[in-house]
């Protein structure tokens, strides 16, 4: 896997890497990134993190990932108006969006949904369920 942790380690991406289906991953918390890479280490793909609502929205925009997991709560612009302005732009409505936020609850899982997020996963979360969260979204993705 190559892992690219903008944010954590000051690793620029700038282009999209041809080989490997991409995941964006944005959270303000970087052990939840650092956690995130962990559980992606095995898979065939390329992680890109960002710790900014605003700077994971623009990476998202320029690599077209496979799929996004995006914290709600982002200091600046939440994780709701990223979606919003995601699948408000033909060019990025299609992307698998999953919310990995401490919002518990049906109330929350509801609006989560509502607002355009394709999965949910609660922290803290388990290692398999993220994993099998991302498979199921990475085969849905490189298969169109």
């Amino acid at each position: 896997m190559e892992t690219h942790n903008i944010g954590l380690d000051n690793s620029v991406v700038t282009q999209r890497p041809q080989s490997l289906p991409v995941i964006v991953a944005v959270d303000d918390d970087e052990d939840s990134l650092v956690l995130l890479s962990y559980v992606v280490e095995g898979l065939p793909c390329s992680l890109v993190c960002e710790t900014d609502g605003q700077a994971g929205l623009e990476r998202i925009i320029s690599l077209k990932p496979d799929l996004v997991l995006l914290d709600v709560r982002l200091p600046g612009i939440s994780g709701f108006d990223i979606v919003h302005q995601l699948k408000s732009s033909p060019d990025t409505a299609s992307i698998p969006l999953i919310a990995v936020t401490a919002l518990a609850g049906q109330r929350y899982q509801q609006a989560l949904r509502a607002a355009g997020f394709n999965h949910y996963i609660c922290k803290p979360y388990g290692l398999n369920d993220i994993q099998a969260a991302i498979q199921q979204y990475l085969f849905v993705a490189t298969q169109l």
